[in-house]
């Protein structure tokens, strides 16, 4: 079965056999939609005129958008299209702001920076003093608070909430982190109308019961008239 994709490229595919180099010259790559549905493309060509796998002549990068056509199958029930060429493709310019990244739709090019408001085992806080963004780094970042980064990766989603995904984060000088003013939900009504309309990252105070969660590790606060908790 042949369908037609459209979409960002939102990184490219390796294995211990299939290498980055390989993969760009010949068209291994996920690309995801603005619902952010992603689909792995296994090996493409530049046209549907093309006689060899000379997908690396375009000259993409991970964040350009394309259309393409190829053949439907599956792999570990994971949905893929492969024997693929390229439609079109449009080379798109890197967003610079926070608020850019915030409001652009899934797998939008970003180049950003700011200074290191948190860290967790997985990824940080980035700022700019205006608004907020998570950084998903996968696994323990290199960085601390207060450091000053520039980060460029492409946009993605994890809850419905904006993040960027697949990073290269450069640190350019230390300092001491200082927050924005934080958003008082220390009431059971506060913090309920706050849940119902969360949107990005926003630092808050938050005034309730903890409540270990000893199957989870996490703890949890409780505020009193609310059934929303805050991990």
């Amino acid at each position: 079965m042949f369908y037609r994709i459209s979409g960002t490229i939102c990184g490219w595919y390796t294995t211990s056999s299939i290498k980055e180099t390989e993969s760009k010259a010949e068209g291994y790559f996920n690309i995801v939609d603005a619902d952010g549905v992603q689909i792995l493309i296994y090996g493409c060509k530049s046209s549907i005129s093309s006689a060899t796998d000379d997908f690396g002549a375009l000259g993409l990068e991970i964040g350009d958008y394309v259309t393409l056509e190829g053949t439907k199958y599956s792999y570990n029930d994971a949905p893929r299209a492969r024997a693929s060429y390229i439609i079109s493709s449009v080379k798109t310019e890197a967003l610079t702001t926070i608020s850019g990244a915030l409001t652009a739709v899934n797998g939008s090019k970003l180049d950003i920076s700011g200074s290191v408001q948190a860290v967790s085992e997985s990824g940080f806080v980035l700022s700019d003093g205006t608004d907020a963004i998570y950084v998903y780094t996968g696994s323990q970042p290199t960085v601390a608070a207060g450091d000053m980064v520039g980060v460029k990766g492409f946009k993605g989603s994890y809850a419905k909430l904006p993040e960027v995904s697949s990073p290269t984060v450069t640190k350019t000088s230390s300092g001491t982190v200082s927050h924005a003013e934080a958003k008082d939900l220390t009431s059971g009504e506060a913090l309920t109308a706050y849940c119902a309309g969360w949107s990005k990252i926003e630092y808050v105070k938050v005034k309730g019961l903890a409540e270990w969660d000893a199957e989870n590790s996490k703890l949890n606060i409780v505020v009193e008239g609310s059934d929303n908790k805050v991990v």
